[in-house]
């Protein structure tokens, strides 16, 4: 398992959301918007079942891979 975490910008927290593996701010903070807050922290077994978590979060219903 791989623990992942969404990061959201205020005021509503939907506003550019980023899907990343846990630490992932601290290596590469300019990836982030410098408002960003840790809205989730979760375990996934796979980058497919955390894009779900994520389209969950976001309202979009299943994840689709490409």
């Amino acid at each position: 398992m791989t623990t992942y975490e969404i990061w959201a910008s205020p005021p509503s927290l939907r506003r550019d959301p980023i899907l990343v593996e846990k630490g992932a701010k601290e290596k590469q903070p300019h990836a982030f918007e410098e408002d960003s807050v840790l809205v989730k922290t979760f375990e996934a077994a796979s980058w497919e079942e955390a894009n779900q978590v994520f389209y969950d979060y976001l309202g979009f219903g299943k994840y689709h891979p490409m």
